[in-house]
């Protein structure tokens, strides 16, 4: 591959990157502000351990995205260096052929002025040619001393270039030490955290079982309202509608329902305390700050509002085949069978002020009764 294509790639790679960069940076702000809210306010809890775990992710990640820049960035300043050390060799070149050149000058010169030279040529051929051959001297003399004056100049910038890059190393260094030195500092305090939280495994349990139970609630419910949904609007064979087709097109370019922090993941996980226990989780959990709204992924039709006591209320909303579920909302915008579009208003997910990393909307999404992982269908 030539170096200018590879460093093309490179930027190009690194223009495609920077939007994704800053919506994880964005994100590990939004984990912190929220841990910081749940050190004042509340015990070491689940929650906040899920917190921290996802910071944890978030700042390995970056120290990812650093350890990456940092190669791309070594192996441009390699390339320049090689570059300039080519663009040195051939100044010094040229240099010493103009040296050589002006030394000629002095020793061939002549009290004779050039007027009197050409005058004495023997015939006007001879004479044009030596026209021709002190134009030649002339010009040749103006090239030499331009194009070194332009490769001191190239130089010069070269030089400026590559302090630039190694100075801009030295920072991505200096950066990627400070993360991992705070990567250290959280993933003891999550240690700590687990050990605390072990020691009332009892609890753990109970909490757990009444989670489960919620969950399987809503579950339930979700699963007879598509019932529900079919009985109403029996399933055609052949093509599938413009709606579910619509959905499908948008697979990982839907916005998030809110702007928050996945705290929990679709599918089956190993308990981060309970060794022996296996978590389920039929969508993600994303927990937010205090009032904070939550909007319709894409456009289609409420179907079914569900309320749910201890998990306040469920909004289930219907895109072809497609449905997206919304729950622990306390106030709803929106009303069964209203038509709602992409980004409208449907609620406003729970809060807690004494327990604000409790602040948690569980988003789902179901393709008929198959649950799909919603992360896999959201904008990066």
């Amino acid at each position: 591959m030539k170096k200018s294509t590879f460093l093309i790639l490179i930027i190009i790679s690194s223009l495609v990157n920077t939007w994704a960069q800053s919506n994880a940076d964005e994100e590990l702000k939004r984990v912190q502000r929220l841990l910081a809210q749940a050190e004042t306010k509340t015990r070491a809890g689940m929650q906040k351990l899920a917190l921290t775990t996802r910071e944890i992710q978030l700042t390995e990640a970056a120290i990812n995205r650093l350890a990456k820049k940092i190669k791309e960035n070594k192996k441009i300043e390699t390339i320049n260096k090689q570059k300039l050390i080519k663009l040195e060799a051939e100044t010094n070149a040229l240099k010493q052929e103009y040296a050589e050149l002006l030394y000629y000058v002095y020793k061939t010169r002549s009290t004779i002025d050039q007027s009197m030279y050409i005058f004495a040529a023997e015939s006007f051929t001879q004479a044009y040619d030596r026209i021709k051959y002190l134009q030649y001297f002339t010009d040749y003399n103006k090239f030499m001393a331009k194009k070194i004056a332009q490769n001191v100049d190239s130089l010069k910038i070269m030089n400026d270039d590559l302090d630039f890059e190694i100075q801009t190393n030295i920072e991505l260094n200096e950066k990627k030490a400070d993360r991992l030195a705070l990567l250290y500092k959280k993933k003891k305090a999550r240690k700590q955290d687990i050990k605390k939280l072990a020691q009332n495994k009892n609890r753990l349990r109970k909490e757990l079982k009444a989670k489960e139970a919620l969950a399987e609630k809503l579950s339930s419910g979700v699963s007879e309202q598509i019932e529900k949904d079919k009985k109403i609007e029996p399933v055609k064979k052949g093509p599938k509608s413009k709606l579910s087709k619509s959905f499908e097109k948008n697979k990982r370019k839907l916005p998030y329902p809110l702007k928050g922090v996945i705290s929990a993941w679709f599918g089956v996980h190993k308990h981060p305390v309970l060794e022996e226990v296996t978590i389920r989780n039929d969508g993600i959990d994303i927990t937010a700050g205090k009032n904070k709204t939550v909007k319709a992924v894409f456009k289609g039709k409420v179907s079914k509002i569900i309320s749910i006591p201890g998990a306040n209320k469920a909004v289930i909303i219907k895109h072809g085949e497609y449905y997206t579920v919304y729950s622990n909302l306390v106030t709803v915008n929106v009303k069964q069978n209203q038509k709602v579009a992409t980004g409208q208003k449907i609620g406003k997910v729970y809060y807690n002020k004494n327990q604000p990393e409790l602040s948690i909307l569980n988003f789902q999404i179901w393709q008929g009764r198959k649950k799909l992982d919603p992360y896999m269908w959201l904008k990066k």
